[in-house]
């Protein structure tokens, strides 16, 4: 593996998005970032976590994460939709584009305990309802309200014509013990100026909740919230009873030419 390091403390110590551009403008925090974008680790002293660029080797241990959190717990956990369905689906979907080079990992020592999926959106491609096969369309029937609710939370067109080059935060997890260190946040600043850094115009996310609200809220714009029991499909409610709602975070970086 790649044992440089780079330091970016600088990044995750800036306040807000405005700090972070201005940080972005002076040449030596811009070689730190280009360390890391070609693979070096930035570790935070204070919390002992380690800050990476996925490598291909450690994707069935960050699905196998990511699905193991997101899949447990609600909004997914209340339409029933289960881990392998999780990995095989909506994982599988995310692995066909292009995400390597934007996916950050969260280290302590050897194991992966975190993960911020984010990809090229434009390398998106999702399936034709008639390429689909029989089980795919059964899944997608059952994540309808997943789907219904994150188009209609969506706040930003992120098409090439309307955006320019889109960057997309897909899924993001922490594991529950390293939670409330401020470590999604830092992901959040350090995956935002890595975004600026490769060029690109908008980065946006669709957060499930309060803290991943939170852990975006000093460097991105909120959207409109849409509550989860606004969903109705086919006369029925969902999510009946679930709290909250989703709202979609971006950020328009480098201003289009």
């Amino acid at each position: 593996g790649n044992m440089s390091t780079c330091d970016l403390t600088w990044c995750i110590n800036t306040g807000s998005w405005e700090e972070l551009l201005a940080a972005l403008q002076l040449p030596e925090n811009r070689a730190e970032l280009a360390k890391f974008a070609s693979g070096a680790s930035y570790l935070h002293q204070p919390t002992g976590v380690e800050y990476r660029l996925m490598h291909q080797e450690d994707r069935d241990q960050v699905f196998q994460l990511i699905a193991s959190i997101l899949a447990t717990q609600e909004p997914m956990s209340t339409i029933g939709i289960t881990v392998e369905e999780y990995i095989r689906y909506i994982l599988g979907l995310f692995a066909s584009t292009t995400y390597l080079p934007y996916t950050i990992v969260f280290k302590s020592g050897n194991e992966i305990v975190g993960a911020y999926l984010t990809n090229d959106h434009h390398t998106r491609q999702l399936p034709s309802l008639d390429q689909m096969s029989e089980d795919q369309l059964a899944f997608f029937q059952k994540a309808a309200p997943h789907i219904e609710i994150g188009t209609r939370a969506a706040c930003v067109d992120p098409s090439p014509e309307a955006s320019g080059r889109v960057i997309n935060g897909y899924s993001d997890a922490i594991r529950e013990d390293f939670r409330g260190k401020g470590i999604g946040r830092y992901g959040n600043a350090i995956r935002m100026a890595l975004a600026y850094h490769l060029g690109f115009n908008l980065i946006f996310r669709i957060c499930d909740n309060e803290s991943s609200v939170m852990s975006g809220r000093r460097y991105f714009e909120n959207g409109h919230m849409v509550l989860y029991e606004s969903i109705e499909i086919g006369g029925v409610k969902p999510y009946q009873g679930l709290k909250g709602g989703k709202v979609c975070q971006f950020r328009h970086l480098n201003p289009r030419l």
